[in-house]
């Protein structure tokens, strides 16, 4: 887990609660302080490389040859390649197309160039923006070591249909399947506006769902965009809080990423007994329609953790067909043991342990 543009004064927050990336920042220098702080929290830095992003985004065009771009991208790696505190090279410029031959020749330009520059060969990362299919991330994420493709549920128009982010994550898992066992898929969560109505949004169930959601359909890692406090951001707080306890859920105590992670997958049969079956969003003009609830169980040690994340607006009560005993470890759901029944609130997960 990361935070794009963390603040030093908030790095060691992080680290405590189980995230292990600080960056990447904007605009691509990394000064000295959030190198430092760092380096004190015990965080591994993703540090920006490429062509300059402010020139890109005014033209959409790269006007430097590729000979220019691989000796400018040597440089900046090389600048920074004997500090063990960098952990990953971040490509700039972001939202590369998957269409146009210039950004293909940049992209292969500039991957050549930064892992002949880096003796370590530490991964790069690069990210894509909301609502890519596989079909269109393969051309790029073929060339990268992690992958990254935003999940931004308010900011996309999917406040009420967040089987988006599973959507969103299946299709970045699959070209990463595609493109070979190195590439890593990185979930970008949201972070960085006040939703409609934010005095009684539900924060900190929608920062789990898509947590949650995101992490059981295959991506493994997660970003949060960003953790810098934007002007009119008032609920930066709450989403800050809401991230760092899933991550502490997740990595901490009771450490509900490890079964995921490094479980077997095993199958459990459910039905929907009262709510919606089905959930459905569009994106880009297409209209996807999911299971209401994402339901996933895996065994460890002898033991078997399942997952349930309703997707719904609404409530959902399942049933699932278990012969174990199973206790509820947290969340908003209700388990029902004589029943085999739970109960999911809209956008809950629930996590049984036997």
């Amino acid at each position: 887990m990361g935070m794009f543009s963390i603040p030093p004064q908030r790095m060691g927050q992080l680290a405590q609660a189980g995230f292990e990336l600080a960056g990447p920042f904007y605009p691509g220098e990394l000064v000295p302080d959030r190198l430092q702080a760092a380096r004190d929290a015990g965080l591994g830095i993703v540090h920006s490389v490429g062509y300059p992003p402010k020139r890109y985004v005014q033209q959409r065009r790269i006007d430097w040859t590729l000979t220019q771009i691989q000796q400018q991208l040597r440089e900046q790696v090389h600048a920074l390649a004997s500090d063990p505190t960098i952990v990953a090279w971040y490509l700039w410029p972001e939202e590369l197309r998957f269409n146009r031959g210039d950004d293909l020749d940049y992209l292969r330009a500039a991957t050549y160039a930064i892992r002949a520059a880096d003796d370590l060969r530490r991964p790069i990362l690069h990210y894509q923006p909301n609502g890519r299919s596989r079909e269109q991330l393969l051309p790029i994420v073929e060339h990268l070591d992690w992958a990254a493709v935003g999940m931004y549920t308010n900011y996309g128009g999917h406040r009420e249909h967040r089987g988006f982010v599973r959507w969103a994550t299946e299709q970045l898992v699959a070209a990463a399947t595609d493109a070979g066992p190195r590439v890593v898929p990185f979930a970008v969560l949201e972070m960085f506006q006040d939703p409609p109505a934010a005095d009684s949004a539900p924060v900190e169930g929608w920062v789990r769902h898509d947590t949650f959601a995101a992490l059981l359909c295959g991506a493994r890692g997660l970003l949060v965009f960003s953790g810098w406090a934007r002007p009119r951001f008032d609920t930066y707080g709450r989403y800050f809080d809401a991230y760092v306890a899933v991550a502490d859920e997740l990595n901490g105590k009771p450490g509900l990423a490890d079964p995921i992670l490094a479980g077997t997958p095993v199958s459990v049969a459910s039905r929907i007994v009262l709510g919606p079956a089905r959930t459905s969003f569009t994106t880009r003009g297409a209209r996807t329609v999911l299971p209401s609830a994402l339901v996933r169980s895996f065994e460890r040690d002898g033991q078997r953790w399942t997952y349930v994340v309703n997707s719904a607006s609404s409530r959902v009560v399942l049933e699932l067909d278990t012969s174990r005993q199973m206790k509820e470890l947290g969340g908003s759901g209700g388990w029902d043991p004589n029943r085999r029944w739970m109960t999911l609130p809209a956008f809950a997960v629930g996590v049984l342990h036997d």
